[in-house]
């Protein structure tokens, strides 16, 4: 019962957007597939990586699909119910409408029985005092035959319109039961994976105890590097301003990056977000704040990082102690490839889909397989996961 009543409270507070209800089963299928895939790559590294972090961070993806579908099942509610509403009111006007049509033919029926015998129509006809009369008689006596035919097809296309839009409304109600009952579910699916995480986050908690240190490390040299990108971000920004006012060039490939924006190919082939855009908590560390001008990328398999466009390398970046990160121009677009352990390509290449930029550290450490990026529009830094393939 519980699960009901949060349901039907979330009902209440979600704000309904103007969605359809396609719109809502096209993210719904999209959620669904984001669950299964992170549900596969939860047992991947359940049973290859033993590596709790990624466990956590592939629960946490796989938590907030679950949230979200929830809320995608409590619109498709919402809507229902609007329009069952509506339906239900159009059939209160149609039996309201069918009783008079009923009631009226009744009397058209009670009418035409008494002129059914010839006597009695000779006696109503000729018992008119003038011709005009006669005549407007006939006219009577001709309407309600006629009459009687028509409300015959008037009640019969009401009780038809009535009949579709009541088995209308019990397949929406239909509907709505089933969204009901798959909420529920995945809301109890939803406990069982908070289950999980937090008996993961105990476990990291209790046999890792320098864990705490290494991200506060991790978050220094990320601040450090960051604080590089951003400056030559800015510079990039600024050569691009100077040529937008100088020149009539045209944007080729940025200009095809905003036509495909959420399509563009991931840098990476297999992979899973472990850490997204803006400023969030740590998932293990809550007192830990992270400020994250991208996203960060594990990446299972192949190491090979490609760029997400054309473009034409316009920096690459190498700090002592740490590793490289390559900045690729897509014309008005800037793209940021981080921690890269080998860098395949030099200042100047252009490069396409196909073009291997480097290849993501692997080593010790938790930045290990971890691939940082970032997209910026001239110097305003932008969600990678808006423009990136669902």
């Amino acid at each position: 019962m519980k699960y009901v009543f949060s349901i039907l409270l979330l009902v209440l507070c979600i704000s309904i957007k103007s969605q359809s209800i396609s719109d809502l089963q096209s993210e719904k299928v999209r959620l669904l597939e984001s669950v299964e895939k992170n549900s596969n790559l939860f047992n991947e590294y359940k049973n290859k990586h033993n590596n709790e972090l990624l466990l956590i961070a592939s629960l946490d993806e796989k938590i907030s699909s679950r949230k979200r579908l929830i809320q995608i099942y409590n619109n498709e509610i919402y809507v229902y119910n609007q329009q069952i509403n509506t339906l239900s009111q159009r059939l209160d006007s149609l039996d309201k409408a069918i009783v008079k049509i009923k009631k009226d033919y009744s009397s058209i029926i009670y009418k035409q029985s008494l002129y059914k015998h010839t006597d009695y129509k000779l006696i109503f006809l000729f018992s008119s005092k003038s011709f005009n009369e006669f005549y407007r008689r006939f006219l009577y006596m001709s309407q309600i035959t006629s009459s009687r035919k028509q409300y015959v097809e008037q009640l019969n296309k009401h009780v038809e319109q009535y009949n579709s839009l009541k088995s209308d409304v019990e397949s929406k109600k239909l509907s709505v039961n089933q969204l009901l009952s798959k909420a529920i579910e995945e809301e109890k699916n939803m406990e069982s994976e908070l289950i999980v995480r937090n008996s993961n986050v105990d476990n990291i908690l209790s046999i890792q105890q320098d864990l705490e240190t290494q991200i506060l490390d991790a978050k220094s040299n990320a601040e450090k590097l960051e604080s590089q990108i951003v400056k030559l971000i800015e510079e990039e920004a600024r050569k691009i301003n100077f040529e937008q006012n100088s020149s009539d060039k045209k944007y080729i490939y940025s200009d095809n990056m905003l036509e495909n924006k959420g399509k563009l190919i991931w840098p990476t082939k297999k992979h899973l977000v472990v850490s997204s855009y803006g400023q969030h908590e740590h998932p293990i560390y809550p007192s830990i704040i992270i400020n994250n001008n991208g996203i960060d990328i594990n990446v299972l398999g192949e190491l090979e990082v490609r760029p997400v466009n054309k473009g034409v390398v316009s920096r690459i970046i190498m700090i002592p102690g740490s590793n490289a990160s390559v900045i690729v121009n897509h014309d008005k677009i800037l793209t940021v490839y981080s921690n890269l352990s080998e860098v395949k390509v030099v200042k100047g290449q252009e490069v396409d889909l196909n073009t291997v930029l480097g290849i993501v550290y692997n080593g010790e450490g938790i930045n290990s397989n971890v691939l940082h990026f970032e997209l910026w529009i001239a110097d305003e830094k932008q969600n990678p996961i808006d423009w990136l393939s669902k």
